[in-house]
């Protein structure tokens, strides 16, 4: 059904950034064709909560349209079911910025009570992932602004999340975001203002992980661990998938991931 554009919640959607030029050529496409697919979304308290479709919803208000065409689901719903459908339709999108994500996995702690754990599991995501979504909102405001204007890389800024000194953590910032301090590095220095812990008999440093058939990863980091492996392995995963976007080899990305760990 057609609903009225002043009666579609904008504060409602996780998502708290666009941009502006996909919106712009969105709502070009939409003048000249209409709105060819249904947004859908939720009737809360007279109002409709948009559970997808917020960048159609934008275009619309762009174009000066008085209403969009909505998919309605039948009953209410509780903005903590809102929060999970908005999460899960939109958090694996490589798109949505990070600091939308880590807000949104925040509240939806806050207003179900669960933990970490708990919420990772609801969203289909690593109890890895979502620490360190969790860890960016523990940064002072200016630093999480560089986040999200793309001055300091999430992964750099979960690092430096973990350092403790406010006046060591701004100066790693710094140089974070001058180009001087990677992601690895940016371990290395937290790992230096610490005091050094006597590793326990049972610890692991080195994991051999056999899948089969003459298959095997071998994984080193201090104090590994099942998360650890999992985090570690997740990163790697990203990497190469942004090596074979750029038409790169197995060779080229070990020469590169071992020339990034000198710097």
């Amino acid at each position: 059904m057609r609903i009225p554009l002043t009666q579609i919640l904008y504060d409602g959607n996780i998502r708290k950034q666009f941009d502006e030029t996909q919106i712009d050529g969105l709502a070009r496409t939409m003048s000249l064709l209409g709105q060819q697919v249904p947004t859908k979304g939720r009737m809360v308290d007279g109002k409709c909560v948009l559970t997808d479709g917020m960048r159609r919803f934008l275009a619309a208000r762009k174009l000066g349209w008085e209403s969009l065409e909505v998919d309605l689901e039948e009953g209410e719903m509780k903005e903590e079911d809102i929060l999970q459908r908005q999460l899960v339709v939109n958090c694996q999108r490589s798109d949505i910025p990070v600091l939308d994500k880590a807000r949104a996995v925040a509240r939806l702690m806050e207003v179900t009570g669960c933990n970490a754990s708990e919420a990772a599991a609801r969203l289909g995501m690593s109890n890895a992932m979502v620490t360190r979504l969790l860890s960016l909102l523990s940064l002072p405001e200016q630093i999480q602004r560089q986040v999200e204007c793309g001055k300091l890389a999430p992964s750099t800024a979960c690092e430096l999340a973990r350092v403790t000194d406010p006046a060591r953590q701004s100066a790693l910032v710094e140089a974070a975001m001058q180009g001087r301090l990677t992601r690895d590095a940016a371990t290395a220095q937290r790992k230096r203002g610490k005091p050094r812990r006597a590793r326990s008999a049972g610890s692991v440093t080195r994991a051999a992980v056999s899948l089969g058939e003459g298959r095997s990863i071998t994984v080193a980091s201090p104090d590994l661990s099942l998360e650890t492996l999992i985090a570690l392995l997740e990163e790697l995963l990203g990497k190469c998938r942004k090596a074979r976007s750029h038409g790169w080899e197995l060779g080229t990305l070990v020469r590169a991931l071992r020339d990034q760990s000198k710097t």
